[in-house]
């Protein structure tokens, strides 16, 4: 016991043991052995006249039923009586599992329920633990910047874990990674080792997160004002004919990137509304790319695969007795591996008003919990849907009239609740793409074939104005969007020309 620190005088000089359920039950083969072995220890703690407290850690494994349920019989009638001082530690959820469930078990333990420490607490403590423990463990030293990233790193990214564990395991990988074949020490063999860097520092501790999220490095420091800065110019150069979608998009993230959204919620919430072929999924890629460099960080569920009330499961995984129940779910599964991505639900219309309902939770307070009770942390992503409801109707409106954004939020207000459309928070609308846009598109689509053409077989395509012209015009006709002009090219131009190029007539 820590002499330096205030002690209760009820428990001034008493000892503290801790109980193993193993090493108790361990060599245990025949009847009546282990029965014997906890007299033995009901005696001794007994005899102790109530100087001994015993501590058991994750006491849901003595007491909570299974193969030591012997254990658990034994030592009933000894709490019950206040011969055998006890203290217990686990979970929330083991202890409602196993504890609760057995009334005259609770009757015995007074449960104390343990907050989770605040950021500030928890920064104290692990500046204790850090500079006392893990400094003398590894032999190396702990910037205090670094001690305080941890924590604040690990509550904002470590959704699983807790204050101040979390913070204090990855300071313990950070100092371990120090440790490196050849580190010398400082002058003797006492002083700290002389690690990469000296010590651990705030770089260390954000690898670790990165390693431990697949978040990139770049997204753990401070907020990329630059790339934000920079991020409606970069979406316009991908999405034609959509400006005023993009900067609707750019808005609220830049709101988020400057920490000024709710931060219990994800980084956004859209909903997009228009016509097929109009850039809608084509905007979700180009901000996960803008965003994460990298368009794999995007997450697509096909919303049409969950059209049934049961398909909730395959969500967050299937309940306790179900096939699969070993098995985590699509969504909660991605978002506990990695929680920093933009998460696509296509054509959300589609799915059943359950798996809707899902969502509900996800989008106001940015967790869900899977099957397994485990938690899943939406805060950090980004959620896109997207609907043609009412692209119908609205086709025959101009563009980027007040009647044509009413036909779709009509569509939009009739199918989904309100409670559901208010968790979002911008829907945004897409236009039909004018012949303007459509043809910007095609001279984009095109060019990488140009380019490649010309430097693999010193070709170049010619095409007129008029000709363009009246392409753009058929692919307007068929009031698909953008989405037909890359069959075009490859059947109306690309084909041809590998016909000839093997031919030898080019």
């Amino acid at each position: 016991m820590d002499q330096k620190r205030p002690v209760v005088k009820q428990l001034a000089g008493r000892r503290v043991i801790e109980l193993s359920a193993n090493a108790i039950a361990s060599g245990t083969k025949y009847r009546g052995q282990l029965e014997e072995r906890l007299e033995q220890l009901k005696a001794e703690v007994m005899a102790a006249e109530g100087e001994m407290i015993v501590f058991i850690d994750e006491i849901h494994n003595i007491l909570g039923g299974g193969s030591n349920d012997a254990i658990a019989e034994a030592l009933k009638p000894a709490l019950a009586r206040g011969e055998f001082p006890c203290i217990g530690a686990t979970t929330v959820a083991e202890y409602r599992q196993y504890i609760e469930k057995d009334a005259a078990l609770a009757r015995r333990f007074t449960p104390i329920w343990l907050a989770e420490p605040t950021v500030d607490e928890a920064i104290a403590i692990v500046q204790t633990v850090a500079t006392q423990h893990l400094a003398a463990h590894h032999q190396v030293s702990f910037e205090p910047a670094a001690i305080e990233a941890a924590v604040r790193l690990s509550a904002r990214y470590l959704a699983d874990e807790q204050l101040p564990g979390k913070a204090i395991k990855v300071l313990d990988e950070a100092a371990s990674g120090l440790i490196v074949p050849g580190t010398l020490f400082e002058g003797d063999d006492t002083g700290p080792l002389r690690g990469a860097g000296g010590g651990v520092t705030v770089a260390d501790v954000v690898a670790i997160i990165a390693e431990r999220t697949n978040i990139p490095v770049s997204q753990l420091g401070q907020t990329d004002k630059q790339k934000l800065l920079a991020l409606e110019e970069r979406l316009r150069e991908r999405i034609i004919g959509q400006d005023h979608a993009v900067s609707q998009v750019v808005r609220v993230i830049k709101r988020a990137g400057a920490g000024l959204a709710d931060p219990r919620r994800p980084q956004g919430v859209f909903l997009f509304a228009g016509p097929t072929g109009v850039g809608k999924t084509e905007l979700a890629l180009a901000l996960t790319q803008a965003l994460f460099d990298n368009e794999e960080a995007i997450f697509r569920l096909d919303m049409s695969e969950f059209m049934d009330k049961h398909q909730v499961a395959r969500l967050t995984g299937a309940p306790p007795g179900y096939v699969g129940y070993d098995d985590e779910g699509r969504l909660t599964g991605r978002l506990r591996r990695y929680p920093y991505s933009v998460i696509l639900l296509d054509e959300i219309e589609k799915a059943h008003p359950e798996v809707q309902h899902l969502f509900l939770q996800l989008f106001d307070s940015g967790r869900l919990t899977d099957s397994q009770g485990r938690l899943a942390d939406g805060r950090n992503a980004i959620f896109i849907m997207t609907t043609n409801l009412g692209a119908k109707e609205a086709l025959g409106l101009a563009a980027a009239t007040q009647n044509y954004q009413d036909k779709l939020q009509a569509a939009i207000n009739d199918h989904f609740t309100m409670e559901f459309i208010n968790r979002i928070d911008r829907i945004v609308y897409f236009n039909p793409l004018a012949e303007a846009a459509l043809l910007a598109i095609f001279e984009r689509e095109l060019q990488p074939f140009r380019a490649k053409l010309e430097r693999e077989h010193g070709l170049e395509i010619e095409i007129s104005e008029a000709d363009k012209q009246q392409l753009v015009a058929q692919i307007a006709q068929q009031k698909q969007g953008a989405r037909p002009l890359r069959r075009f090219i490859e059947d109306r131009i690309i084909a041809p020309l590998v016909d000839k190029l093997l031919a030898g007539e080019l």
